[in-house]
């Protein structure tokens, strides 16, 4: 389980998080969906997106590390 933590350049706008990982918007848009908060869905990796990531993985016991591995990713979507 590798953690993804350097988002890079998309095309057609946006960051990702890595290899097998969404956007950073797309990370967002679920996030805000599921109850946690990353602020604006702006495609941007900011505190407040790093804060909605640790408090959900605060709700599944996972470390509060605010970096996604493609396996919480997977986690999230479901």
């Amino acid at each position: 389980m590798s953690l993804i933590n350097t988002p890079g350049a998309v095309p057609g706008g946006g960051q990702s998080t890595g290899a097998g990982m969404p956007s950073v918007r797309q990370l967002q848009s679920v996030l805000k969906a599921r109850g946690f908060d990353p602020g604006a869905v702006d495609g941007k990796m900011g505190s407040r997106t790093r804060r909605a990531i640790e408090e959900w993985q605060n709700s599944v016991g996972a470390p509060a590390t605010g970096k996604m591995t493609v396996d919480q990713w997977q986690r999230l979507q479901s």
